[in-house]
């Protein structure tokens, strides 16, 4: 992933979208499902995949962004 402009900076700003999104819809699922699972405790399961699922993202993004500096 490069910051150089034009094609790239829009696929980051895409992928940024759809990462939070996917965040934003399992969270949506904990609060529909957390009284059905709450004898499983879902909030540590639920922050793993939250984690899964953003965290590779913003490391690329952090990886990228100090090698541009």
């Amino acid at each position: 992933m490069s910051f150089g402009g034009g094609l790239a900076a829009w696929n980051t700003l895409f992928v940024l979208l759809l990462s939070s999104y996917a965040v934003y819809c399992l969270v949506l699922f904990y609060h529909e499902a957390a009284a059905d699972l709450a004898a499983t405790r879902p909030l540590a399961k639920f922050l793993v995949v939250k984690g899964v699922v953003f965290f590779p993202f913003m490391q690329n993004l952090c990886i990228a962004f100090s090698f541009k500096a």
